[in-house]
């Protein structure tokens, strides 16, 4: 599958601090976040298989946490509350759906927030 261009800026060790150390906090915020945008952790690990490569997020590098922290758009100060990119739902279903196809499943309804 194609990334986008936002996808594929994720991949792009250079734009992101290599030494950045997050806390288990934010790390468990980026997972937490990434899970819910994802519909899963099943769909949480194929996002993180097709973007980095690695089974886990134990197996991500600090400049990845970096962009991922970065992607799914940090709390604002006041409020806690999240702004992921604006693309970076339909960006994460795009992908999941490729990854589910390519692997011979069938879309029945994936992400379809209409059924119930």
């Amino acid at each position: 599958m194609e990334l986008s261009v936002t996808l594929v800026k994720l991949r792009d060790k250079s734009a992101y601090a290599p030494d950045c150390n997050f806390t288990h906090g934010k790390k468990g915020a980026i997972v937490g976040h990434l899970e819910e945008i994802c519909g899963g952790k099943k769909e949480r690990r194929t996002f993180l298989r097709s973007v980095y490569g690695v089974l886990s997020s134990r197996d991500l590098e600090p400049w990845q946490w970096n962009a991922l922290w970065r992607w799914l758009g940090p709390p604002i100060e006041f409020g806690g509350k999240w702004y992921p990119h604006p693309e970076c739902e339909p960006e994460t279903r795009a992908l999941l759906r490729a990854a589910l196809i390519e692997a011979g499943q069938v879309e029945m309804g994936l992400f379809d927030k209409s059924v119930t």
